[in-house]
């Protein structure tokens, strides 16, 4: 079962699932989930559980190696800072301060490539403001654009 809130552990996971892991453990004991191909061209099924809407993907080796948090109910620690649905530029600031470097932005997203982070606002009606909607994790950062 996952629970909130959930802290982010630099280039590592969650405690729950951390990169390297198996699908096979995160099934025994993460919950329900339902298992669905992202595009056409993914080699392997990603695990959406439920109700914590948390993707877990994995590589041909079924190892974490991604993952990705879109829900507005829950809770995402980095150093006790609120990372999912708040303002866009109130985390961009918290980040920057406790890392000492902004986050990369580009295409509409930002990445924090000594954490191991991606994240990218939408519009929030509720705050009427832009706010982090999504965040993804990863071992490493693999996108030129999103490296320092």
């Amino acid at each position: 079962m996952i629970t909130t809130p959930m802290t982010v552990i630099p280039k590592a996971g969650f405690d729950f699932a951390r990169f390297g892991e198996t699908r096979a453990s995160h099934r025994s004991r993460l919950g329900e989930y339902e298992a669905w191909r992202p595009d056409q061209t993914a080699t392997a099924d990603t695990d959406l559980y439920l109700p914590s809407l948390v993707s877990l993907a994995y590589d041909d080796t079924d190892r974490l190696n991604f993952i990705e948090v879109v829900n507005d109910d829950v809770e995402v620690l980095y150093e006790g800072v609120q990372l999912l649905n708040r303002p866009e530029q109130q985390v961009v600031a918290a980040l920057t301060a406790l890392i000492g470097l902004p986050p990369i932005h580009s295409a509409g997203m930002y990445a924090v490539p000594e954490l191991g982070m991606r994240l990218r606002p939408d519009y929030d009606d509720e705050l009427d403001d832009y706010a982090i909607k999504f965040i993804g994790l990863m071992p490493e950062e693999t996108y030129p654009g999103f490296q320092r």
